[in-house]
């Protein structure tokens, strides 16, 4: 499968590989036999995928959004899948969740999922690993990060007010007994244990319990 994409800016060339680079993503719908939308829900992006939008798309194209609800207009997704414009789609998020739109209910090319799209063990694990560092970076009066990047937080943004300096405080003392580390371990020793139950565990040759 050739991967193509829009972007503000074309992605370096050790990122994207082979993968087409459109500036116009309507030359981008022209050749997506398959769209998958990643992209946060602005004023510009809200309901990029519209009617409009549908109509540039090959006939009997798949649609997957898992990025927000917001980027589709339901009532048109709905109305090319009724249609056969479209062939299916795979949502995992909804306009004005959790309340969802009924009329993707009957169909039966359309595949609902309650916003799972990063339940990996790789993804969540590292979400918790993120959790730990943040605890650790609030207790030595560092500012807390909301991606696996560097901070971007000015420091005279961190920790600006008095509340947050009290909420600080408190936090350093009823964590002053947790050990990062040990936390760490319990946390790996919990994801052994799904493992274990699944089959299949990663860190060693351990078989689930009869």
């Amino acid at each position: 499968m050739k991967i193509h994409y829009s972007n503000n800016t074309e992605l370096p060339a050790d990122v994207a590989g082979d993968a087409v680079y459109h500036k116009d993503p309507a030359d981008l719908l022209r050749v997506s036999q398959f769209l998958s939308l990643h992209a946060p829900e602005t004023p510009q992006t809200h309901h990029i995928l519209n009617s409009k939008a549908i109509s540039l798309l090959p006939v009997g194209a798949i649609v997957v959004n898992t990025a927000r609800g917001g980027l589709v207009a339901d009532d048109d997704l709905i109305a090319a899948l009724k249609s056969g414009r479209l062939a299916a789609a795979g949502l995992d998020v909804y306009e004005g969740e959790p309340k969802l739109n009924p009329g993707y209910v009957s169909l039966k090319n359309t595949f609902l999922l309650p916003q799972v799209g990063s339940a990996t063990i790789e993804t969540r694990t590292a979400m918790g690993m993120l959790a730990l560092d943040n605890v650790d970076a609030i207790l030595n009066g560092r500012a807390p990060r909301l991606s696996s990047g560097p901070s971007r937080t000015p420091r005279s943004q961190r920790f600006a007010s008095p509340r947050a300096n009290n909420l600080a405080r408190k936090a350093r003392t009823s964590f002053s007994l947790m050990d990062r580390w040990s936390v760490r371990l319990e946390l790996t020793q919990m994801q052994c244990r799904r493992c274990v139950a699944r089959g299949r565990c990663t860190a060693s040759n351990q078989t689930p319990r009869r």
